[in-house]
């Protein structure tokens, strides 16, 4: 398969699983550490995914009308512990090496199928 065929699949899949279960990123995450590549490499297909893949769905969600006031009040619950874990994530992507990120990638996958699962479970 060429390169683009991958990324048009890996797109496809991605797309698909973000609208079955909302999670954009586990499927490009595992396709890049497969690939072996270095965390900004890595960080290169997560950041500009990821913000197509959500703005899509946001659009898509406001469009059919489940953006309601009660969802907006929850995002802007929200919003100060997203900026406050994005920016604690930006200060530790500076220093851990490609080891420690694709550690620290796969843990936090782990965590979140592993919170996932027990929150579907009970």
């Amino acid at each position: 398969m060429t390169a683009t065929v991958v990324v048009v699949l890996g797109a496809l899949c991605g797309g698909f699983v973000t609208g079955l279960a909302g999670l954009s990123s586990p499927l490009p995450t595992i396709w890049c550490g497969l690939r072996g590549w270095n965390a900004d490499a890595q960080r290169a297909v997560y950041q500009p995914f990821n913000l197509a893949i959500l703005a899509i769905v946001l659009c898509t969600y406001a469009t059919q009308g489940i953006m309601t006031e009660q969802v907006w009040k929850l995002v802007l619950l929200c919003l100060p512990a997203t900026i406050l874990g994005s920016h604690l994530g930006i200060r530790m992507y500076g220093r851990v090496n490609d080891q420690q990120f694709r550690a620290l990638v796969l843990w936090l996958l782990l965590a979140s199928g592993t919170v996932l699962t027990v929150s579907n479970l009970t």
